[in-house]
């Protein structure tokens, strides 16, 4: 979009989830389980020239480690 002299572009997107994946962190002999999304949403601002001034992005994470043997969360 067309900002004064300049032009914005926005994004967003979201990475596939991840989901009840071996997580390398054992406890008690059990190693936990990983789920995960991932978001990402930004605006870039380009001058006339079409050269690049400013770069915001804002990164989400959400996830959670399970034991698969108690079915006990850590958030």
């Amino acid at each position: 979009m067309q900002v004064g002299n300049h032009t914005a572009c926005s994004l967003a997107f979201s990475d596939p989830d991840i989901s009840d994946e071996p997580s390398g962190i054992v406890c008690d002999g059990t190693e936990l389980l990983f789920t995960q999304s991932r978001s990402v949403v930004g605006t870039r601002l380009y001058d006339a020239a079409g050269n690049l001034l400013q770069r915001h992005l804002r990164e989400s994470f959400d996830g959670t480690f399970t034991n698969p043997d108690t079915g006990l969360l850590a958030l």
